[in-house]
């Protein structure tokens, strides 16, 4: 998850089902920058090809 004023959000949900330890600010700057990247595309993308973000087939 990422929020307009930059604070982000991201959660082992097997270790972590109840989402209760945020641990966006130890992952690998990679790693965040590819999330990022598929948060844009996933929120961005138009037509019929694309699946709502939040969505999955």
């Amino acid at each position: 998850m990422e929020y307009t004023g930059g604070e982000t959000e991201y959660y082992d949900r097997v270790r972590d089902p109840h989402e209760l330890n945020n641990i966006a600010a130890g992952l690998p700057e990679q790693r965040r920058r590819h999330l990022s990247d598929l948060l844009y595309a996933l929120t961005h993308c138009t037509g019929s090809g694309c699946t709502p973000a939040g969505r999955s087939r």
